[in-house]
């Protein structure tokens, strides 16, 4: 597998789609099983909740027509690398979509990498100064920068500045947010990565 350099030394920590989905469902089992703190319930429920937000994205996702022809004519191999972690709702509505992208085209090459674990990757790739997640950045075989997306689709990035800008806190957007995705199914997310692979498609075989 072709990766850019500085994740050469960490290719242990580099996940599929599925593997990462598996680890999640472990953590769960794991923790099910302890004596857990508030906090620590708590958070188990966010990660039991986005893991079956996962698991219902990538069974429901419907790729357009113009997305299967574009990924189907890329020539030359992609490597996607996702920071992530797995208590990010905006993670589990998106990843899944992601996945099934690049599940259409054996160019491309999907890897998951935790932010916490790899702090200094994070960095590399703030969005407005912020460690916002998840965010994708996509590399040629020779390890170039092709395009980044994250940390949501721009329809729901403009939702949620919206309602903070209009004063409503941020624990009565997120359900506003997350109605959004289950109404949207994936369409956005479809969207703009048409938007970013048709740049990188055999011109000659969408005439």
């Amino acid at each position: 597998m072709l990766l850019p350099n500085f994740l050469n030394d960490i290719q242990n920590d580099l996940y599929s789609y599925d593997a990462f989905m598996d680890e999640i469902n472990r953590k769960i089992d794991d923790l099910k099983g302890k004596e857990l703190s508030d906090a620590d319930a708590q958070t188990l429920a966010y990660i039991e909740l986005n893991y079956k937000r996962s698991i219902r994205g990538k069974k429901i996702a419907r790729i357009p027509e113009e997305l299967l022809d574009i990924t189907e004519s890329i020539d030359e191999p992609q490597f996607w690398l996702v920071i992530t972690e797995d208590w990010c709702g905006d993670s589990a509505q998106t990843l899944p979509y992601i996945s099934a992208v690049a599940d259409l085209s054996e160019k491309i090459t999907l890897r998951i990498v935790h932010r916490d674990t790899h702090p200094e990757i994070m960095d590399m790739y703030l969005t407005d100064g912020k460690q916002a997640i998840p965010k994708l950045i996509a590399f040629n075989a020779a390890g170039k920068e092709l395009f980044q997306w994250g940390p949501r689709p721009e329809e729901a990035a403009t939702l949620f500045q919206t309602e903070k800008e209009n004063g409503t806190p941020k624990p009565d957007i997120y359900p506003k947010l997350h109605l959004w995705y289950g109404r949207n199914r994936g369409k956005a997310v479809f969207y703009e990565f048409t938007e970013h692979l048709q740049r990188f498609a055999n011109t000659a075989v969408l005439v």
